[in-house]
Order: structure tokens, then sequence, then C-alpha cells
């Protein structure tokens, strides 16, 4: 004994022995019900084979598969026991649940739905060369599933460039939304008027779509009278403006504008209708969707300049002679193993000591957990309030930030060091469009830190460590002199984010001698000597109060591994040398 939901909407037609017919990607048939004619066709209903349904359009009705096999009295050809409605029988017992393990994953909408129709387009060019393949699954629960099989740079064009082959023969160019349409069209064209002179495009995309097919085949399609079939949608009257746009020639454009929102000509074709039929009850010249009435704008977020006050909190504080402004982002550069990575770890730990709201956050994108460990630990860095991670994420960072910046917390962040994490993001980069460029990629690392900073610009303070390039060194080392411009160009290779940070700072070394001649060298070994003296070099003009309103020095304690700060209005050089040994030793200077 079978169940009604054993059979399909076919099943019950061809059980009936009611002929079907497909009009386009449409199945049509006559009414196995009512038997009339609706003065169109005699193929007056619409087989809807995902509702499992016909609709008549004689009788405006819909009948479900219980409805037919009830009005045709189909139980006993398709074996189905008929209930007999005027009696009550008694239910029986729902069975025990049965518990299932759950399994890994739940299968996707796709999975559980069965497929309806399956679609395969061919897109070719106008010599109708075959150029990619666009698959379409239409499932029952009305999703539907498209894939491309596409070569590597191929961009997305018109479907049907190929019926342009012989354009002296073309009249007219149809565009239709969607390839399902342009295919009900073409087949609704054959043995008509239009078979020989139109050829039948269809758009999705028009602006990339259009860029893609090549300057001859733009031509010919300018060259013909162009007619629209637009969806009755807002997207489809969207489209036919991107198009006119594009196009810039006059149109003309048939839209259903008495159908139901979404009617297109392959519905029209369906409900049996011709393209002939269509032109002439619906055919107009085309007219740009006017511009919606501009409202008020909202200007809440304009503040009028009347009776300012200097906010106080602009003004830059000093933590061991690096200036910290909250809401801001620095740069702090410096050649290769000149020492960054050692200073702004003191830097961290002293501004943490400064205010018990105070907490510092040392990134690093090189060295282990074990080499940082080591680094801390030799410095003497004891503080619960210095954080350090290893190779953090962009959420692991704002994970961080809002969760101390929401307990009111100062955090200062440093980035240790920029080109580090940049590889790091093009390593991680799976996308075709990756590129080699690390300047890209430093420029994902600004603008991520830009909100950030912008977002909580009351809590954090940010430090983009950098490493000169060699080029960028041996520029410096020409001129002799620290020089901003040329410091900044050293480091132009990672993007602009020298001149997109609110201050820059390198860190420039020297001995006695040096010193009190103001030369002043990027190396902090000389013979394999420490020069004892760092200088905090103000390289880019600062936007905030203060934070380059003088020289910091600092002398360096082998003992400790730590930097004192000597001196910060150039007395510097009157003091008393305690660890510089072989003066004399000559080295590049900048």
């Amino acid at each position: 004994m079978s169940k009604i939901s054993d059979y399909s909407i076919l099943d019950i037609l061809k059980a009936a022995a009611v002929e079907t017919k497909k009009a386009g990607s449409e199945i049509v048939c006559r009414c196995p019900i009512c038997k009339s004619d609706n003065n169109l066709t005699d193929h007056n209903c619409q087989v809807n084979v995902d509702k499992n349904n016909i609709y008549c359009f004689s009788e405006n009705k819909a009948y479900s598969r219980t409805e037919l096999i009830k009005e045709l009295d189909l139980y006993n050809v398709l074996d189905i026991k008929r209930y007999d409605e005027n009696t009550i029988t008694e239910k029986p017992a729902k069975p025990a649940p049965v518990v299932v393990a759950k399994p890994f994953a739940e299968p996707s909408i796709t999975e559980k739905a069965k497929i309806i129709k399956e679609t395969v387009y061919e897109f070719k060019d106008i010599n109708n060369n075959l150029l990619y393949k666009k698959y379409r699954k239409d499932f029952n629960n009305k999703t539907k599933d498209i894939k491309y099989d596409k070569p590597a740079g191929q961009g997305i064009i018109f479907y049907g460039l190929e019926t342009l082959a012989d354009p002296d023969d073309i009249n007219y160019i149809f565009f239709t939304e969607g390839e399902k349409c342009a295919e009900a069209v073409r087949n609704s064209l054959i043995d008509t008027e239009y078979a020989y002179n139109t050829a039948v495009l269809s758009f999705n995309n028009p602006a990339s779509e259009w860029q893609n097919i090549g300057k001859e085949a733009q031509d010919i399609i300018l060259s013909k009278n162009i007619i629209i079939f637009s969806d009755h949608d807002e997207p489809g009257k969207r489209k036919a403006d991107e198009l006119f746009n594009i196009l810039k020639k006059p149109l003309k454009i048939v839209d259903f504008y008495d159908k139901d929102a979404g009617y297109d000509i392959a519905d029209w074709l369906a409900d049996g209708g011709t393209v002939s039929t269509a032109l002439k009850i619906y055919l107009k010249d085309y007219k740009p969707t006017p511009e919606p009435e501009q409202s008020e704008p909202n200007f809440d977020r304009f503040k009028k300049a009347q009776g300012l006050k200097i906010n106080e909190t602009m003004k830059a504080i000093d933590a061991f002679g690096l200036p910290i402004e909250f809401g801001s982002i620095g740069i702090l550069a410096g050649a290769t193993s000149a020492g960054k990575t050692e200073y702004t770890a003191e830097i961290a730990d002293y501004f943490a000591k400064q205010d018990k709201n105070n907490i510092s956050l040392l990134c690093y994108f090189e060295g282990s957990d074990a080499h940082i460990n080591q680094r801390l630990a030799l410095k003497g860095i004891d503080n619960e309030n210095v954080f350090y991670i290893i190779e953090p994420s962009f959420t692991e960072i704002e994970i961080f930030v809002k969760y101390y910046a929401e307990k009111g917390k100062k955090i200062l962040i440093f980035i240790d060091y920029l080109q580090k994490q940049a590889r790091m993001l093009r390593l991680q980069d799976k996308t075709k469009s990756k590129v080699e460029s690390l300047a890209v990629y430093i420029d994902i690392i600004f603008d991520f830190f830009n909100k950030l900073r912008n977002k909580y610009q009351k809590n954090i303070c940010i430090y983009l460590i950098n490493s000169f390039s060699k080029s960028g060194i041996s520029d410096i080392r020409l001129t002799k002199d620290a020089d901003p411009i040329v410091i900044q160009n050293a480091i132009k290779e990672s993007g602009d984010i020298s001149y997109d940070v609110d201050f820059g700072f390198c860190l420039l070394f020297a001995c006695r001698e040096e010193m009190e001649k103001d030369a002043w060298a990027l190396g902090r070994k000389r013979k394999n000597i420490f020069r004892n003296y760092m200088l905090l070099f103000p390289f880019k003009d600062s936007r905030i109060n203060g934070a380059n309103e003088k020289d910091v020095v600092y002398s360096f304690d082998p003992q400790t591994r730590r930097y004192n700060m000597i001196d910060t209005t150039n007395n510097y050089k009157n003091t008393e040398d305690k660890y510089y040994e072989n003066a004399n030793e000559s080295d590049d200077l900048c």
C-alpha cells in the first residue's frame, strides 16, 4: 500500500493520462479538472514541481496532490488507501522516541532538501568559444546552489554573447535578467519574426560583465536597438538603471508593472504569453528611476566651534622619556639589533608602574615564548600589569583592549615589529588576490589599529615598531646626519605608515666622542663594543602637545641591562662617561 507522499505531481498527472509540455524552463498541461480553455492555449495549467501542485489559470485555482488524487479518483490506480472522512478512528500511539548520536556537523540546507532541477549554463564569447560554465541546482525548499567552473583570471560576462556572431543580421538585442529568462525568451522566438534578427543576452551584474566582454562585443551591442525585459521588483529596476548608465543610449523596456513583485518574462511565457504580446502591451521608452528626494541630513556629528576649551587630555604624559598620548598611534624606528625590543620593554614596565590603572601589552612577532621570557627576566621585569603575547590575531588584541578599557584601564601597546606582523598576514592570506608587497598588509594593520584607537581613544596609545630597510640604512649613512625626511623615506617601503602615524621617533647611538660632535649612528655597536648613549630622535613632528619638546638621551648599564635617562636639556654632553671604552675606535656615523 502506497502513500500520497510517494508520488510527485508529475507522477499523478501521468497516472491520470494528462499530457505535459515544456514551455521554456516551465512545464504546462491542460487542467485535468476543468478541461477548459483560457483562449490563449489549451495548456492552461502550470505545473509547479517544487510546490507539488498545479495552477489552473482558467479557474484561478491551485490543486494539490491530495486534491488531484481525490478529484480524479486515483486511489486504486496509485494503490493508495482511501480514508473515509466521516469515520473517526483512534490514532495509533506514538512510538517511544529513539535517541541517536548527534552528528559532528549538521547537514547543510541543500543536503536536507531534494534536488528538483539541475542546469548547466555555458558562457561563450562572440566567436562561440566556451569560456566557463555555471552550475545551478534548485531544491524543493526554494534554495539554490550556484557554482562556477571558471579559469583563474576569467571575469564574468553577459550570458549569450555567441548570439552576436552575425552582427550584420542583428537588428535587436533583448536583455533579460538571469540566464533562465534568456533561455525562455530564446526558445519562445523560434519560428517567430524575431528568430533571425535578434540576439538574446542576460545580465546579473552589468558593470563588471560589461568590462569583461571586450571592445568588439561592446561596439556590436552599442550599434543595435536594445530592449530590456526587466524583473518587476526593486533589484530589477536598479540593474536596468545600471545597464542604462553603462550603455548611455536610448533604450526600450518591458516592465510588467501590473504583476506581482518579482514577475519576469519567464513567468509571462509560462503563463501562455508570447514575446510579441509582451511587446505590444508593456513596451515603453526607458526612463531612469528618479533620484529619491533628499531628506534633511543628520548634523548630530557636526560640532560648532563655539566656546571651545583646550583639551588637557591631549597633552602627552611622559613614560621614561617616551611621550604617551591616548588615542594616538606613534612609530618607533631603528636599525636591526638597535635594541628596540629591550627599550620598549623598559618603557612598558615604567608605564605600568606609574599608576595602578596603567597596563602595558607587548605584542611580539618574532622570537619564541622562551626567548621573550628570558629577555624580560634578564632586565628584571616582574610586573603583573605588563602583558606579552606571541603573534596575536587582530581578534585577540581587540578582546584584550575591550576587556581592560571597559574596566577604565589605560593601555600602552607595542607592536614588535611591524614588518614581521605584515609577513605573518601574508603567510596566512589564502585568497587568490594574495600579493607579495608587504605595504598592502601594513596598510591593513594600520587600518585595524586606527579603528581601534578611535573606538577606545581615551584608553589606548599604540606604538608600531619598525625596522629600517637595508637601502634605507644606506641612505641615512650617506647623509652623515639624522635628517627627518631621510629617516621617513627609509621606512617608506612599508606603505605610507610613517606619514599616517601621529608622531615618530627613531633610536640613534653615540660614544662620548661622537656625542660631542652631534654625530649619532644607527648601530648600537662599534667594533663589538657598545656605544653608551642612545638618543630618542623625533623624525616626525608631533600632532600632540608636548611630545617633541626636548631631546631625550639615555646611557646603558651593561650590568643591569637597563637604560638610564641622563639629561633632556642638551647638557648630557657634560655628563660623566662611566661605561665607554676605546673612544678612538672609528666607525661609520650617520
